[in-house]
């Protein structure tokens, strides 16, 4: 998949669109993308909402696994650790493909803003259309 490709694919869905999440690179099982830390995307104590680096985290795993993947994969369970709080303008997410399944797979990721650390995770996809290349079982 192209950078090109993966951007086009992440152009179809208006939510992401509305998180102005953006893809940065994308390889095979592996995928990084930022978005800006709007004033509507903070919560009360002016730190990015824990439910906005979730999302970017979900969108960078589930390319990740798109590279490897037909169509159709959805989350099926993530589980997050905040660190840091992200208190800046911009986060990253880095996605990498650690179990690539004919029907499931997991992803890690990581998030920075400002050169730090700021939250880990692990998502889960169902895969229904099973890996690029072969058959449908």
């Amino acid at each position: 998949m192209t950078i090109e490709e993966a951007r086009a694919w992440l152009d179809k869905s208006p939510f992401h669109e509305k998180c102005g999440i953006q893809v940065d690179s994308v390889g095979v099982g592996s995928c990084v993308m930022s978005a800006r830390i709007e004033e509507e995307d903070r919560n009360l104590w002016g730190i990015a909402h824990g439910g906005f680096v979730a999302t970017i985290c979900d969108a960078a795993s589930g390319l990740a696994v798109r590279t490897t993947h037909d169509e159709y994969c959805v989350t099926t369970s993530s589980t997050m650790h905040y660190l840091e709080p992200a208190r800046g303008d911009l986060i990253r997410a880095k996605a990498k493909l650690l179990k690539d399944g004919h029907a499931i797979s997991v992803v890690e990721v990581s998030v920075y803003g400002d050169d730090k650390l700021l939250a880990e995770g692990s998502f889960e996809f169902f895969c229904a259309a099973g890996k690029q290349g072969q058959d449908e079982r």
